[in-house]
């Protein structure tokens, strides 16, 4: 109730004070004209027209100008953290200094007319002094009403700013309202309480505005068209991303808060102890509200490529980290990161959805908890879901994310190789095992497909049974046709060329590090820092 009465106070003094701003700026103006009569009256009523109209090119002209200023000042708000990520972001960089620019231009609108009604004003009196007939007192009746109205415009031009942010911000209310209903972010709602506001406030806060007199008077006498106008200008990305798009101050505040509201709803999903369906949808309602705006979907774009290549280099991004995986999925994550941090504003809209289809039906089956991490668990549960060969099928048509097709077939030997223990696989603990699976595989290379799969899937099982070891029938199946691609080229598999294939895509996942050395000492390298010549042969009597 607090905050209820608090904005009828502000509404009711609001009201008050543009009463009294009213009343003074037409009583200042019936004076003068009736002192000057009707023409100069007239003549008044024309260079306030005038000068809100032709205050509107030259404000957007201006404006520009503007832009590095105004961006300087709304940037340090932001924090230190987005203020260095801007840097790598263009879309970012440029969008919001295009939005400061037009957060000022309403306001430099203001200064605009008033300069200009100002510089008309003297020219007025300077033609009255030439043509002495423009000041004749005739007609005096005629120029009151002609005063008043005059002052009733320029009551009207200069409240323009002001109502064109109350309207625009009882919309942009009304708009978080309503997605903030469809989402039912936590994290939303206990921002609100923390403030001790409901949506339901809210709700009422924004009819207030947009119902408000004052706002209904002056937007109706062109006040929502300037204001429009006003902030509305194109963004120059032909440099980053090959086109110009238009930006609209509200449309882009408006993506802004759709895609941060279900973005946060989604990742608040992900703790769901039983992942739904319909949590899955929020993850493309987030994808879809992030496409809404070009601008929004360009500043995804430069983000994901920003992210994704911070993450490769395992560096944070605004103070988030690398996500902590283990060795089994992290070469399959790096391939991830790679792709994305080639994305274009023309590639986002597919990639993110197949991304998010991907991603959904994993949290569905569980298959990313930190139980599902472990090997085992993670070949139990694909072979639960059944998800494996559908995932696949799913990034086949995707020509972008079609490398992470080998990928995953390269995971499903990992999950295997795991599971067996790659310290056992180079000791030649599974020496008899192997030769077991390897004479499978060479019966199987002229069988069918299907017969393929099923016979080295039962060998696998077979080998390995003793060991407590199940190979899902979907790892199965791609780890099959995996083998086939790198072994028995020549006709023939070994089993040493079969245990060597396990422990090389085993070590994969632990080669996180590039280990390129350079084939030159840089020549600026300290000399002590050079190692001396190391002899051929170590004595003997350093050997223990």
């Amino acid at each position: 109730m607090l905050f209820i009465s608090e904005i009828s106070k502000f509404f009711s003094m609001f009201t008050l004070a543009v009463v009294i701003y009213a009343v003074v700026m037409i009583l200042i103006n019936v004076i003068m004209s009736s002192r000057r009569g009707w023409l100069m009256a007239a003549l008044r009523v024309g260079m306030t027209i005038v000068s809100a109209i032709i205050a509107v090119p030259i404000t957007k002209r201006l404006v520009g100008a503007l832009a590095d200023v105004a961006y300087d000042i709304l940037v340090p708000m932001l924090g230190s953290d987005i203020s260095d990520a801007l840097t790598d972001i263009p879309a970012g960089a440029d969008g919001l200094r295009v939005l400061a620019a037009l957060l000022a231009a309403p306001i430099l609108y203001l200064v605009v007319f008033l300069v200009i009604r100002f510089i008309m004003g003297i020219v007025g009196l300077a033609v009255a002094r030439i043509l002495p007939f423009l000041r004749h007192p005739s007609l005096r009746a005629a120029g009151l009403p002609l005063g008043a109205l005059n002052g009733l415009l320029v009551v009207i031009v200069t409240m323009i700013p002001l109502c064109g942010f109350l309207a625009m911000g009882g919309r942009i209310i009304d708009h978080f309202v309503d997605t903030a209903e469809k989402y039912q972010s936590t994290t939303i709602d206990d921002a609100l309480d923390e403030m001790d506001v409901t949506k339901s406030d809210l709700s009422r806060l924004s009819r207030e505005i947009e119902l408000h007199p004052v706002v209904l008077i002056v937007n109706a006498f062109a006040g929502n068209r300037v204001f429009d106008e006003l902030t509305v200008a194109d963004l120059d990305s032909t440099q980053t991303h090959g086109k110009t798009v238009q930006m609209d101050l509200e449309e882009g505040i408006d993506g802004l808060i759709s895609a941060g509201v279900a973005g946060v709803t989604a990742f608040e999903s992900f703790d769901n102890e039983d992942y739904t369906s319909a949590d899955k949808q929020l993850l493309y309602d987030t994808a879809d509200r992030v496409l809404e705006s070009e601008w929004v979907s360009m500043l995804a774009t430069d983000t994901i490529v920003t992210v994704s290549t911070r993450w490769k280099n395992n560096e944070e991004f605004i103070g988030m980290a690398r996500p902590s995986i283990n060795a089994t999925i992290d070469p399959t994550f790096n391939k991830v990161l790679d792709i994305l941090s080639k994305e274009t504003s023309e590639t986002i809209e597919e990639d993110l959805h197949t991304i998010m289809d991907v991603v959904g039906d994993f949290l569905v089956a569980d298959l990313l908890s930190e139980d599902s991490l472990d090997p085992a668990a993670m070949a139990q549960s694909i072979q639960a879901s059944g998800l494996l060969n559908t995932t696949l099928a799913k990034l086949e048509t995707n020509p972008r994310l079609c490398p992470l097709v080998g990928e995953l077939r390269t995971l499903s030997v990992r999950l295997v190789t795991e599971m067996l223990g790659v310290d056992e696989l180079k000791n030649g603990k599974y020496a008899d095992e192997m030769n077991m699976v390897a004479d499978e595989l060479n019966n199987a290379l002229n069988m069918p497909e299907a017969e393929r799969h099923t016979a080295v899937q039962n060998a696998l099982n077979t080998a390995f049974k003793d060991y407590g070891i199940e190979v899902p029938k979907d790892v199965a199946m791609q780890m099959t046709d995996h083998m086939f691609d790198e072994l028995g080229k020549d006709g023939k598999i070994e089993s040493d060329e079969l245990t060597d294939y396990f422990v090389k895509h085993a070590d994969e996942g632990f080669d996180l590090v590039p280990d390129d050395i350079p084939d030159d000492l840089p020549d600026d390298l300290p000399t002590d820092q050079i190692p001396g010549d190391i002899p051929d042969e170590i004595p003997g009597d350093l050997i223990p």
